[in-house]
């Protein structure tokens, strides 16, 4: 008989597992507010068995991956740049 894990306890399980891995805290919170915004995207009791890859590109598509600022657009001009990109070329200059 197989065990269905739903999307809570797994995301439970995967916090854990990065804590024990040691990974720093600013991870692990990042992780922490990304998971939560997935999980409010996908339910609670999402099986995780059932997550396709089509689920999870949706959730990265949409508003609630980014905030739900509804201002998320796809954008080849540097002005529109995600903040942590901008950072990230401002840092490797």
């Amino acid at each position: 008989m197989t065990t269905e894990m739903n999307l809570s306890i797994g995301i439970e399980k995967y916090i854990e597992h990065l804590a024990a891995l040691g990974k720093k805290p600013s991870t692990i919170g990042t992780a922490k507010r990304t998971m939560a915004l997935l999980q409010q995207h996908l339910g609670d009791s999402k099986v995780i068995s059932k997550i396709l890859t089509v689920h999870v590109a949706n959730f990265y598509s949409s508003d609630a991956a980014h905030g739900g600022s509804g201002v998320h657009q796809a954008s080849s001009s540097h002005n529109d740049t995600h903040p942590a990109a901008s950072r990230m070329h401002r840092d490797s200059h």
